[in-house]
């Protein structure tokens, strides 16, 4: 049976998936009937409003009025006058629409017949649900107000497991973009900072995708820092010849006070707490394991004390159309790199950059070890990171014990309740979620097998049981790594090209020059998140310009300290200007 059948010229009948639908068109409004598979002898309901669809559509509008910043996301296609007048609405003012529709029959049936009606939408369906992820990661969130979401009732009630799923999907991925966003404005001033002050000692550092496709048929260890580490040390120990062990940063002091030596530790935080985890630790040794992989943007402390051999990358996320940066890397990579260094996909923590560098490398398999993603036994990390030393080295008493510490962090925390990997209570929260959740989903799309051998934790979908080589890494393989680390020389950055733009940035003081800021292009993030506080005022203020006089000074006023602490730092570390 076709699909679209027509009755009349104004008329038409779709055969969907969910039901059939009788289309019809009356002094320039359109009506819908249906009926389902159940009533199939029977004559068609009303799927829209037979009295008047216009009214019915407005009720479900209320007071909402599209404008720009804001998105109208529609439950149901069906519901061609409400469309109609939020493509009116988006005419005049701006705006996004964002449509769920169950039945993809039904919209490509309407989308046939009625011209320009999704035109600059765009319609989620069973078929096509990836491209809700592509409309959240384009909408421009730094001049969002926020969303309505508008639900035609009947279409609601022929799917609505389809049209929960959808919207749990939309506010989920809204807000990790959201989360992302404040993140980005909270620290990316920092992030610029550092990976200026670090292109000294990365002058010849070895880029990240020098080791990827170097590890093929060998089995890498990832190690973190989850409170289950310390039952898994034993284990580690035992069978560390027979892995290449990569660990997070946090997790080194633990393995080193084990006896336990990683080939590889990572590190990503730029905060300055993150040298903590290298304090009072061997920091490497040229030509020797283990080296530091650290991101364009770690911390300065940890990268110029480093003694070993350094491998250098850059965190990006992709879609489909794009790939993004941490802000200031883009500007350094193109003005200062000899070529691209490569770059690691994160999922917010330094487990799962980490992860990433090990798929590249194309291990046989990956086994995650002490990645709790959770507080487990209501602790935060393993004993012998630097924060359990750091309680440790207090007055502990009755009143303020270690777990007094711990459980002062987790009332902070939106707790939830499942089980671990023991089948004991397990507290988890938000943030810990979105970490397991890129790990699933990265587990269903890599080609090795990935295994858990966690001591306890939470449960980790995709991971198989543990399986223990039966044989130890092999010396060809490190001697292949050997070479590609310790024996190739690097040329990272362009020395002459790195050593004018000191020379210019420390000889000039910032302006609003529009030349001079050309120059400097990534200038244009700093004191960002109060530009946006600024549009957000502009797009919501109804007379007067004091809120936006207000956060305009101040962006300008952070701007200029940026550059002051940014020429102090280059006048103190470069080699340049000694």
């Amino acid at each position: 049976m076709e699909a679209l059948s027509y009755m009349d010229k104004n008329a038409w009948l779709i055969h969907g998936s969910t039901a059939d639908y009788e289309i019809s068109l009356r002094d320039g409004q359109y009506y819908i009937r249906y009926r389902v598979e159940k009533l199939k002898n029977e004559q068609f309901q009303p799927f829209v409003s037979e009295r008047d669809p216009e009214k019915e559509a407005l009720r479900i509008l209320g007071n909402f009025i599209l404008k720009k910043g804001l998105i109208a996301v529609v439950i149901g296609a069906g519901c061609i006058k409400l469309i109609e007048l939020l493509k009116n609405q988006q005419k005049n003012n701006g705006g996004d629409i964002l449509v769920f529709e169950s039945d993809s029959v039904l919209y490509s049936g309407i989308k046939k017949n009625i011209a320009n009606l999704y035109e600059n939408t765009t319609v989620v369906t069973d078929e096509n649900i990836n491209q809700l992820a592509d409309f959240v990661n384009k909408s421009n969130l730094e001049s969002m107000l926020g969303y309505r979401i508008l639900v035609h009732s009947r279409s609601y009630q022929l799917s609505s497991e389809f049209y929960n799923q959808m919207e749990d999907k939309f506010k989920s991925l809204f807000s990790i973009r959201l989360s992302d966003l404040l993140t980005r404005l909270e620290f990316e001033a920092k992030w610029i900072l550092n990976g200026l002050v670090n292109l000294n000692t990365y002058k010849n550092a070895i880029p990240v995708n020098a080791l990827f496709n170097q590890s093929t048929g060998e089995n890498a260890l990832l190690v973190s820092s989850g409170p289950s580490l310390r039952q898994s040390l034993p284990w580690i120990k035992n069978n560390q010849n027979r892995y290449f062990i990569a660990c997070v940063d946090s997790a080194y002091r633990v393995l080193y006070r084990s006896g336990i030596k990683p080939h590889l530790i990572y590190t990503l935080d730029s905060q300055i707490f993150t040298y903590k985890h290298f304090q009072g630790l061997p920091e490497g040794e040229v030509g020797k394991f283990p080296v530091l992989c650290a991101d364009l943007v770690s911390n300065p402390m940890v990268v110029r004390n480093w003694k070993g051999n350094i491998v250098m990358g850059i965190t990006a996320h992709y879609t489909d159309t794009q790939r993004d940066v941490t802000p200031g890397c883009d500007y350094i990579e193109e003005e200062f790199f000899t070529q691209p260094c490569g770059d690691l996909q994160s999922g917010g923590s330094v487990a799962t950059s980490l992860f990433d560098l090990l798929r590249n490398m194309n291990f046989k398999s990956i086994t995650l070890i002490g990645q709790d993603l959770a507080f487990t036994n209501r602790e935060i990390h393993s004993v012998g990171t630097h924060h359990t030393d750091i309680w440790l080295s207090k007055n502990i008493n009755r009143l303020e014990s270690v777990e007094n510490i711990n459980n002062k962090v987790l009332k902070k925390r939106h707790i939830v309740w499942s089980k671990s990997i023991q089948g004991r209570p397990l507290p988890e929260d938000y943030i810990f979620s979105i970490y397991r959740k890129w790990f699933e989903e990265s587990i269903a799309t890599v080609p090795m097998k990935v295994m858990n051998a966690s001591f306890d934790g939470a449960k980790i979908m995709g991971t198989q049981k543990i399986s223990i080589p039966d044989k130890n890494i092999s010396k060809t393989s490190i001697e292949k790594l050997s070479n590609v680390l310790f024996k190739t020389q690097y040329t990272t950055v362009k020395n002459e090209k790195l050593k004018n733009f000191y020379n210019i940035l420390t000889s000039r003081k910032y302006s609003e020059d529009n030349d001079f800021l050309n120059e400097v292009r990534f200038m244009d993030r700093i004191g960002k998140k109060y530009y946006i506080k600024y549009l957000r005022s502009e797009m919501r203020r109804k007379s007067g310009d004091v809120v936006e006089s207000k956060n305009l000074n101040i962006m300008k006023r952070e701007k200029i300290i940026f550059w002051n602490v940014l020429v102090k730092k280059l006048k103190k570390y470069s080699e340049f200007n000694k």
